[in-house]
């Protein structure tokens, strides 16, 4: 996906869309924990037996199946996040979506122009993202692009960067969501969990829908099924829940 982005996106763009889907969650783990007393009773921490203190759990520690994460402890999350590195990923074809796939089909086009009036462009098109329908607590990061084939004028592809505040359905301090709606394009090179990925629907279309798991950081996706433009639409969040990240895309068909 990266390579298709830097195909029809400025360099900037690029960057910033590549911050949205990879990475942030990293960036916010150190904002969203806190350091209270380490309680003695975790088993996922050790003890320096030579200064008496708690030690991070080690890079081999697992959380206990079944147990909910106590998010009062320094370093809850590592037991959590050692697991899904190692946790069987998704890959194949999910109600016509392609998860987990290096390359396939983009826009048939010789060369890309952005749109600078994105809202004249979309407008009465398959690729209007209604976002003047947005949650509350959700906003705009920065303007929408919009690509157009300059052999036909057509649009291909729109994207949005979303904002979400602080509150139930984030984890942390923000969060942030990526939409695209791209024409041809029914893949993702995103892997998630393979226990994790289900079938839905949104807005009465087939939908793809993956969480982030008990830990709460990381990535949700949801991608829907666009058969007017032979592609999809994927709506992809840095550490706001599952739950959340339905309702904003609902709002993309309003």
């Amino acid at each position: 996906m990266q390579a298709l982005l830097r195909r029809f996106l400025p360099p900037r763009l690029v960057l910033s869309v590549g911050l949205a889907s990879i990475g942030i969650a990293g960036l916010l783990v150190g904002r969203a924990i806190s350091e209270p007393t380490v309680r003695a009773d975790d088993p996922n921490l050790q003890v320096d037996q030579n200064r008496g203190q708690a030690t991070p759990p080690g890079p081999d520690s697992t959380p206990i199946p079944g147990a909910t994460p106590d998010k009062t402890i320094p370093d809850w999350y590592v037991p959590y996040l050692n697991q899904e590195k190692v946790a069987p990923k998704f890959h194949g074809e999910i109600n016509g979506i392609q998860l987990g796939a290096a390359s396939g089909p983009t826009p048939s086009c010789a060369k890309t122009e952005i749109e600078p009036n994105w809202a004249v462009a979309t407008l009465g098109t398959p690729f209007d993202l209604k976002l003047k329908a947005l949650p509350d607590r959700v906003s705009l990061w920065g303007e929408p692009r919009v690509g157009l084939c300059a052999d036909d004028g057509r649009v291909m592809w729109a994207m949005a960067i979303l904002q979400v505040a602080s509150g139930p359905y984030v984890n942390g301090m923000g969060g942030s969501v990526q939409v695209g709606r791209w024409e041809s394009v029914r893949w993702a090179s995103q892997e998630f969990l393979a226990d994790r990925v289900t079938a839905g629907t949104i807005a009465g279309r087939p939908a793809v829908f993956a969480d982030v798991g008990p830990s709460g950081f990381g990535q949700a996706a949801v991608f829907v099924l666009d058969k007017e433009i032979d592609g999809s639409t994927m709506v992809i969040s840095s550490n706001v829940s599952l739950d959340y990240l339905k309702i904003i895309a609902e709002g993309l068909y309003r």
